[in-house]
């Protein structure tokens, strides 16, 4: 008898908005590979996702579960985690709530992990700006754990298709992290041994929107920072503690509130800058 495939679960966290919500779900329903069933976790109490899960469910080829859990603490990783625990397929699919895949992407991604065998797939993704579509992120196959600890080469939480085994090996995600939780799980992945491969088909679709994303520079990005620095400093180079280090001083300059602070963090940023970094940055402040 041959052994049945892959079952796939789509998890799909979500917070408080519904008409993005809509798209994303919209866009799982049209997969030509369906999946056997889509959880949408709230981390809130959100009666409009609720009564639109209630309304795509009732007449949907495939199985949609809302599910809030308002007491998980505000955070994608909570959310993703709470989905891939409730979820019964053997591969995860993890989608954000304001994006969307192409109609090939599940089929894509099913394709790989059956051919080549490995743990992990990521697709390229496609950025929608104004509804623009441009080239975004193009991860490519053969990175080390060493060369992905403190840079996301195009890793997030809507194109990664990982085997539920491979994914409760690591722990899930860093419930800690609202922000680097994708590069701290593709890390985390890569060194525990497992595998991925790269479909380049750019199925996978950012959106840029005038709403806030957890990517924009704010407090709790930079304390996610510090606690990923914290987290991997004793595995990281001393030019990949230098990167982090810039980056961090980058944020706290852009945001600080003294012209005193801003110049501090500026001279912290060039300090952990490479020659041509340097150079760059003393361009752009020149007048």
């Amino acid at each position: 008898m041959t052994p049945p495939g892959p079952t796939v679960s789509v998890v799909i966290p979500t917070h408080r908005r519904p008409s993005l919500l809509r798209s994303a779900i919209d866009s799982v329903l049209n997969q030509s590979s369906r999946p056997q069933e889509i959880l949408v976790v709230s981390d809130c109490v959100d009666p409009e996702a609720a009564q639109l899960c209630e309304e795509i469910n009732s007449s949907s080829h495939v199985r949609l579960e809302f599910i809030e859990v308002p007491d998980i603490g505000r955070g994608p990783s909570s959310t993703r985690n709470f989905g891939a625990e409730q979820s019964k397929g053997t591969l995860l699919a993890f989608l954000d709530d304001d994006d969307w895949w192409g109609p090939k992407y599940l089929e894509d991604a099913l394709a790989l992990i059956e051919t080549a065998g490995v743990d992990i797939v990521v697709t390229w993704l496609t950025l929608e700006l104004n509804s623009t579509p441009l080239p975004g992120p193009a991860i490519k196959e053969g990175l080390t754990p060493r060369d992905v600890i403190v840079r996301n080469y195009g890793t997030t939480g809507s194109n990664l298709v990982v085997l539920r085994s491979a994914f409760h090996n690591v722990g899930g995600y860093d419930t800690s992290l609202q922000n680097k939780e994708d590069t701290d799980l593709f890390y985390r992945l890569l060194k525990s041994g497992a595998r991925y491969g790269v479909v380049q088909s750019g199925q996978a679709f950012q959106r840029h929107h005038g709403e806030v994303r957890l990517t924009d520079d704010s407090p709790d990005r930079i304390a996610d920072q510090w606690r990923y620095l914290a987290k991997h400093r004793s595995n990281m180079r001393y030019r990949d503690l230098r990167h982090v280090l810039r980056v961090i001083h980058y944020m706290e300059a852009h945001l600080a509130t003294t012209t005193r602070k801003k110049l501090w963090h500026r001279v912290a940023q060039l300090w952990y800058s490479s020659p041509q970094q340097f150079a760059e940055s003393l361009s752009r402040l020149r007048p």
